[in-house]
């Protein structure tokens, strides 16, 4: 009886290819048949092609190869090593280069040592936290008696730098807020006291809005009564009135913004103080997108009785949300009107300011943009 020749067959995943079943005299093979009981095993190799040639039994053994190729699935891991590919998402650490631009923002500290202004020099400090970053800092620029001095204020980064100054002449001015902005218990609010200061720097300045209010003069001067501001409005509520009244239409140099309180309070679809921040983000884009050259001053809001914790949770999130701006390009600083707000300026509804709370605030304002005023 003859032997079948074997031939060395190489496994495909776990098919056997034809080619690999025994070879040689076919004839003598039959008699291979009585291992026909182990052919069954060869048919349960199923359709091994095994069928072709009656020799089930050694295409059985095959079989057993076959399972080695269940290594080669093993090797589609290997394809795995292309997710080592996604590595290439580090690049998108190229992000993080952006943050190079917050770094524009420690060069605004720098311009701290211009000045000497004593308190120009701390209130900027704090704005610097404002980020950052950047342009903002440009407000740096602004602290108050101004040159350089001033930039420490807004360590306000590269702005200061980069001589960025927004202001035409007179530098228009868009006060944008709730009833602190309208000024209950004094119309005019902050407004007042900020327009005095530029009046006695002899420096040139106007406000802006569709509304009106306040005193017809200040200082022998007529004073600009323009303002956008609602009493009990929330900060999407004032971001809507922006968009109705048309008040971006109107072309301003620098917006300064006291809004939020409100939203302290209330808990509805679109205010509550865990909304604020995502809404005061929202009020930023619309203000940038519409006048881009433009500085943005976002106060850290006054102190609120009623407001409890959340005020302060509010403030804290402020830097964040301006940071991401000023990282892509915004001028945008922070003025903290919140710290050390005296408590004789405090109303009895504790809530607004009387006369000379707001005119704490306005020499705050003061102090963070003062620099920026042309004579």
């Amino acid at each position: 009886m003859k032997r079948a020749l074997l031939r060395t067959c190489a496994v495909i995943g776990i098919t056997l290819l034809a080619g690999c079943l025994p070879e040689g005299e076919t004839g003598d093979t039959g008699t291979a048949g009585t291992n026909g009981g182990a052919g069954t095993t060869g048919a349960a190799g199923t359709s091994g092609s095994a069928g072709t040639s009656g020799q089930a039994g050694t295409t059985g053994n095959a079989g057993t190869t076959g399972v080695a190729g269940t290594t080669g699935v093993a090797g589609t891991t290997g394809s795995a090593g292309t997710t080592g590919v996604a590595g290439t998402t580090g690049t998108a650490g190229t992000t993080g280069s952006a943050g190079t631009t917050g770094v524009a923002g420690t060069t605004g500290g720098g311009g701290s040592n211009g000045g000497s202004m004593g308190r120009g020099g701390s209130a900027g400090g704090t704005t610097g936290m404002a980020g950052g970053g950047g342009r903002g800092g440009t407000t740096g620029s602004a602290g108050r008696g101004g040159t350089t001095g001033a930039a420490g204020t807004g360590g306000s980064s590269g702005g200061g730098a980069s001589g960025y100054n927004p202001c035409a002449n007179p530098c228009r001015i868009l006060p944008i807020g709730d009833s602190i902005t309208f000024g209950i218990n004094q119309e005019g609010s902050y407004r007042i006291e900020l327009f005095h200061k530029a009046v006695m720097a002899t420096q040139k300045i106007t406000y802006t809005g569709t509304l009106q209010n306040g005193p017809t003069m200040v200082d022998n001067m007529t004073f600009p009564r323009r303002y956008e501001a609602t009493s009990g409005i929330t900060i999407k509520g004032i971001s809507d009135q922006i968009t109705r009244n048309n008040t971006l239409n109107m072309a301003s140099d620098i917006m300064v913004i006291h809004i939020g309180t409100n939203d302290m309070y209330m808990n509805t679809s679109t205010a509550s103080p865990a909304m604020a921040p995502t809404q005061l983000g929202a009020l930023l884009d619309k203000l940038i997108a519409a006048q881009p050259n433009a500085l943005i001053v976002v106060a850290k809001i006054i102190p609120l009785q009623l407001g409890g914790n959340a005020v302060t949770t509010y403030n804290n999130a402020i830097p964040g949300v301006i940071q991401t701006r000023v990282a892509a390009g915004a001028h945008i600083m922070i003025v903290d009107l919140n710290t050390g707000f005296p408590p004789s300026g405090m109303s009895s509804d504790n809530v607004h300011p009387n006369s000379s709370g707001y005119a704490w605030m306005g020499d705050k304002i003061y102090d963070a943009i003062g620099a920026l005023f042309p004579k």
